[in-house]
């Protein structure tokens, strides 16, 4: 992986499932899951600029809590592999909170 030069530095990430995501390096981005719509597992995939506590919640269409996981994620990309296959069809929604900042994204199970 190419270091920082400056700020307005960016690192291209060649993902299989997606195709090329530019990421800005100074800035925690949550990449698109694959595959989405999903009939058993399912990628959340981020990218961190730095070593971050990272929860993942996902929430059925009522806003119950259907799943968690906590993982340190290092420095670069990183891929929260989910197991889906209990699950009923329908849409999801899940939310991934750094503890300063928190993104909220839709999964469509098939």
């Amino acid at each position: 992986m190419p270091e920082q030069v400056d700020d307005t530095s960016l690192v291209m990430i060649v993902n299989q499932a997606s195709g090329y995501e530019i990421v800005n390096t100074t800035k925690f981005t949550v990449l698109p899951p694959y595959p989405n719509p999903f009939t058993s597992t399912v990628k959340l995939s981020v990218y961190s600029p730095s070593t971050n506590n990272v929860v993942l919640q996902l929430y059925d269409v009522l806003g119950n809590l259907v799943y968690e996981e906590k993982a340190v994620v290092p420095k670069g990309e990183y891929t929260f592999k989910f197991d889906g296959t209990c699950l009923k069809k329908g849409v999801y929604i899940y939310k991934i909170n750094t503890g300063k900042e928190y993104y909220v994204k839709q999964l469509i199970k098939r």
